[in-house]
């Protein structure tokens, strides 16, 4: 699996993604069509408002340089879709040194790096150079060309499902607007292309939803669209990005720091990565910052391996596909196989009574009042209603209550009969 996800990657890598163009179509339609499952594409046209958001135009790009005056190309954008700023405007004209260097971006920190940079919402122009590579520009003038061309056009938003038998759902989000970045763009995408290939071949409890877009933007998009569907049946959701290198493994708690896939998440990361980050909250970066937002407030933590921002690679060219490779695509898809695992395994239940059920009615107490104390059994019963809120599974009770799991989960079946619990 981490072998074709490789594969993947370098597929799409050459692919200039961004919010909308040709080639983000190409990466949507590629990595769903070919998992199984149940695919949708939701469109949100050009100009529509989302949230506090406008949906920008599409951006569709054929070439971008730069000459010196003896016709040599110093900049070349189809050597690297990194060399331009994303939704530049379209330039064709001769302009002096001094204005063409108010329009390139450089890192003298990372001087062999090209960074990567964009314009989304402004209209501007900019090329983005290795800072090594500023000592080329020695004419007084240079020719600058971008043909480039701003269209009316969708965000699209790739929409994989796997019905299981219940309708309760866990999530998994990746981002599709990144050129030529291989951890931090690609994958994310080859990563949930293979889990989602894994979940077609289960007999799934659960349903499994993965969500392609472009960041931020898109998931606000969606969530315009879908926040009553998921808010009724998610009950778990992880943002995947930053998978593929072979560094660190992070986390990324959801706001509140106690929803179900925090716990899934660190029970994992116990036991498959003894050593991992632990993140703040406050340290989010990706879509869990729309997810979480206090108006939406879904349930979602990310796993990553080096997090966004930690790594000298982080938004260069010296995140490119030698940073990543088969064998920790490898691992990180089975990190999330050890996650789908989990939740297929074991049980989430919810308590379905105001305040505490009559315990005696069902004869799982005794109906004589004032006993100095519970019996063990009807402790564990009782304490299982109370921590049964939606947030916590039945292996996580289980550790809570420090008793066999197969002993929770004969309880909990038992209050379910009983219909004290239902299930999620």
């Amino acid at each position: 699996m981490g072998f074709n996800a490789f594969k993947l990657a370098e597929e799409l890598w050459p692919l200039n993604r961004s919010l909308i163009n040709s080639d983000t179509a190409k990466t949507l339609r590629r990595i769903t069509s070919d998992c199984g499952g149940k695919v949708r594409i939701h469109e949100f046209k050009s100009g529509s408002k989302v949230g506090d958001w406008e949906i920008p135009q599409g951006w569709e790009v054929s070439e971008a340089y730069i000459e010196d005056l003896a016709g040599n190309r110093i900049i070349d954008w189809s050597e690297n879709n990194l060399h331009l700023m994303s939704y530049s405007v379209h330039i064709d004209q001769f302009v002096t040194k001094e204005v063409l260097l108010k329009h390139l971006h450089f890192d003298k920190a990372k001087p062999n790096w090209i960074p990567y940079r964009t314009s989304y919402y402004k209209r501007n122009w900019a090329f983005c150079v290795a800072f090594n590579d500023l000592e080329k520009f020695t004419d007084a003038e240079y020719h600058v060309v971008i043909n480039a061309e701003f269209i009316e056009a969708s965000l699209e938003v790739g929409d994989l499902e796997f019905k299981g038998k219940s309708e309760s759902e866990v999530v998994f989000t990746t981002y599709v607007c990144h050129p030529s970045m291989a951890n931090n763009e690609l994958s994310g995408p080859v990563v949930l292309n293979a889990i989602a290939k894994y979940v077609s071949s289960l007999d799934n409890y659960y349903t499994y939803r993965f969500l392609f877009w472009p960041e931020t933007i898109g998931s606000i998009a969606y969530l315009s669209q879908e926040l009553d569907n998921l808010k009724k049946n998610v009950v778990a959701g992880f943002v995947v990005t930053c998978v593929g290198d072979n560094r660190d493994w992070g986390y990324i708690p959801s706001r509140t720091g106690i929803t179900l896939p925090d716990w899934i998440s660190k029970r994992v990361l116990k036991k498959e990565q003894k050593n991992y980050t632990e993140y703040s909250f406050l340290e989010r970066g990706s879509d869990e910052r729309q997810l979480c937002s206090p108006s939406v407030n879904l349930p979602f933590a990310s796993i990553t391996r080096s997090k966004y921002g930690t790594y000298p690679e982080y938004h260069t060219s010296g995140d490119d596909l030698n940073f990543i490779s088969a064998e920790a695509l490898q691992e990180s898809i089975n990190l999330f196989l050890k996650i789908i695992d989990e939740f297929e395994s074991n049980r989430i239940y919810i308590s379905t009574n105001l305040g505490e059920p009559m315990y005696s009615k069902y004869a799982l107490r005794s109906s004589l009042g004032a006993l100095p104390t519970l019996t063990e059994l009807e402790s564990q019963y009782t304490n299982i209603a109370a921590l049964s809120d939606g947030t916590l599974d039945t292996l996580e009770i289980s550790e809570i209550l420090q008793q066999p799991h197969y002993h929770i989960k004969n309880l909990c079946e038992k209050l379910w009969s009983l219909g004290i619990l239902k299930l999620l």
